[in-house]
């Protein structure tokens, strides 16, 4: 019986082969959107999980108002987490991460010197804890003692490839060897870690002992500063117990309050952030520093689920459209004995059978459509059933479910077809059925139809307008590159033999772009024109060449000069609203109060 259903199915395609292909097409593109977007959407929940404690390890956020925003933050100071160790008992591990923001890295065995490469990113300075919260598998010695020394660390097994050529897996021959960073912290390796996968918001390949940051960062200050905070700062908790939360987020309060005044204490609340959550909000960002909103990946299965339904739409209407052609031989069919299920089984094994033409068609168009996107995305995707078993059950799910949204209906249309009218060839699409159903699914499939082709306009439009938006500053043919060493007379060389070489306009030193996230942050008010509120900015330590390196544009004043000191600043407009200076005229030789304690002399751009 069912070879007889396959063979009548495969002569109906043959003589049909339009009816056919449109089906297949459409269906194919429809699933293979699908494939797409499960590929997507499944890789990026899949972040962070592969931690052990992952449903038990939270983020210290805060949260401020300011006069004009309320602002979000993960940064905390330095003695934060040895301080919320000592008074809370509620905790089971307090571990602080400082993240480094690239540097010059070189490996060396003895005083041989293996291999010298920039890094943009990969390196942390933690503490101890950090590996009784967060899961990195040790292949050699004890990560956890590997950074309770000074100048001493831990580094992947990707990295131990990349900088000692270690083959096989004899992890144990870096052990002693050493890892320096622009040319003033030397390591030495005291154990190797399984490199963090993909998806991963900790993409660590080196992680340091914590007071190890005093070598690469003057703003450290012996990790005893409260008043002095980095982004790349956080503390990251244990909590076994969820009902010791609220308990724990007073202990957090009441250790904030010890070391700063009345008012930031009244306008700062904490949050504990679960690590769930962390690649999804982009209010506080990540070490990977890419966050994804879930609206967005929501809006994607929409889309996807959109496309199916289309596609659907389109093989109910075209398969109850051949039921006109194909009526004598459904009253044949009754006339010599099948009954209704029998037919609606014969015209479900043909839905069916072309939805799996669709899905294995299907499979080389996501391929396609994945490899396109890897640009987009930021990373690379592969439709392999082979690995991702859970893809193969969901290829097979959208298979069945399609074939039943698309087949079910036709089958039951063509099968209770009156026989005698189908003899005499007496069928018009009234009696094929559902002439009103066929007229609302066309209503429907242009309506999903015309609202993704508008939504893919505005987000167009959209890009465009990002992308060809002025900045305030200029972005076109500029490196940026991390200093091996900021000695002034070493920044000095450097810079002439950087100008000397050909095809090179102009060199700047300083903290990254005008929007670069490599930042000093801190407050500052204006007590001499009575502002005592204190606002949040961002401050940049750059060269005097910085200003006309962007073509930042000086509304009043002058640049900085190499005589300054850092008592002489340059603000943007923004500061002079917070502070209520509304000429950039009247606004040089004013001194604003900073968080560090100093005075410093305004110039605005």
């Amino acid at each position: 019986m069912i070879r007889n259903y396959i063979i009548t199915t495969l002569r109906t395609f043959r003589r049909n082969p339009g009816y056919m292909f449109l089906n297949i097409l459409g269906l194919s593109l429809g699933i293979g959107c699908s494939l797409v977007v499960y590929s997507i959407v499944s890789y990026e929940l899949g972040f962070d999980k592969h931690h052990e404690n992952y449903n038990q390890i939270y983020r210290v956020t805060r949260s401020f108002q300011e006069p004009n925003k309320l602002y979000h933050a993960t940064n905390v100071p330095h003695p934060f987490g040895s301080a919320l160790r000592e008074e809370s008992s509620s905790v089971d591990e307090v571990a602080m991460a400082h993240y480094q923001y690239g540097g010059v890295v070189a490996s060396w065995d003895g005083d041989k010197q293996l291999k010298k490469l920039s890094e943009e990113e990969n390196m942390a300075f933690v503490t101890p804890s950090f590996f009784k919260i967060f899961t990195f598998p040790s292949l050699s010695g004890d990560l956890a003692r590997g950074v309770e020394e000074t100048n001493s660390g831990v580094i992947s097994d990707r990295w131990a490839r990349k900088y000692f050529d270690v083959r096989g897996d004899d992890w144990g021959s870096v052990i002693g060897k050493v890892i320096s960073i622009n040319s003033r912290l030397k390591l030495t390796i005291k154990g190797v870690f399984q490199a963090p996968p993909a998806t991963s918001d900790f993409p660590f390949h080196l992680l340091m002992h914590y007071h190890n940051i005093a070598d690469l960062s003057d703003y450290y200050q012996e990790g005893k500063s409260w008043s002095s905070m980095s982004s790349a700062t956080n503390c990251f908790v244990l909590v076994k117990d969820q009902t010791v939360k609220s308990s724990l987020l007073r202990t957090i309060s009441e250790v904030w309050s010890q070391h700063h005044s009345e008012d930031e204490v009244s306008r700062t609340s904490f949050d504990l952030q679960p690590l769930s959550d962390i690649h999804f909000n982009a209010d506080y960002g990540n070490y990977a520093g890419r966050a994804v909103d879930m609206d967005r990946l929501w809006a994607l299965v929409a889309i996807a689920a959109f496309l199916i339904i289309t596609a659907c739409i389109n093989f109910t209407n075209l398969a109850t459209a051949q039921a006109v052609r194909r009526s004598k031989e459904i009253g044949i069919r009754k006339v010599m004995g099948s009954h209704k299920v029998q037919l609606v089984f014969q015209f479900y094994s043909e839905a069916l059978l072309i939805t799996l033409f669709a899905g294995f068609l299907a499979l080389a168009v996501a391929e396609v459509f994945l490899i396109q996107l890897q640009d987009i995305l930021g990373y690379h995707l592969s439709v392999d059933l082979g690995s991702h078993p859970n893809a193969i059950l969901f290829l097979a799910g959208v298979v069945l479910l399609v074939s039943l949204m698309a087949g079910l209906y036709p089958s039951l249309v063509l099968s209770r077809m009156n026989p005698i009218l189908a003899i005499k060839n007496n069928i018009s699409g009234r009696h094929a059925g559902g002439l009103s159903v066929r007229r609302g699914l066309v209503v429907v499939q242009f309506v999903i139809s015309q609202a993704l082709i508008i939504g893919t306009l505005v987000v167009f439009l959209q890009i465009r307008y990002m992308e060809n938006q002025p900045l305030g500053f200029t972005k076109e043919a500029i490196v940026t590159t991390y200093l091996s060493n900021p000695n002034p007379k070493d920044i000095e060389e450097l810079r002439n033999k950087i100008n000397s070489i050909s095809g090179v306009a102009d060199v700047t030193f300083g903290m990254g772009s005008p929007i670069d996230r490599n930042t000093a942050s801190g407050d500052f008010s204006y007590p001499d024109g009575g502002v005592t509120e204190s606002y949040s900015a961002n401050y940049k330590v750059v060269d005097e060449y910085y200003v006309d390196f962007f073509n930042l544009e000086l509304l009043a004043g002058r640049n900085i000069r190499p005589s300054d000191s850092l008592k002489r600043i340059v603000v943007n407009e923004q500061v002079l609203k917070f502070i209520g200076i509304s000429s950039p005229q009247d606004a040089i030789g004013k001194s604003i109060k900073s968080g560090w304690g100093e005075r410093k002399k305004l110039w605005v751009w």
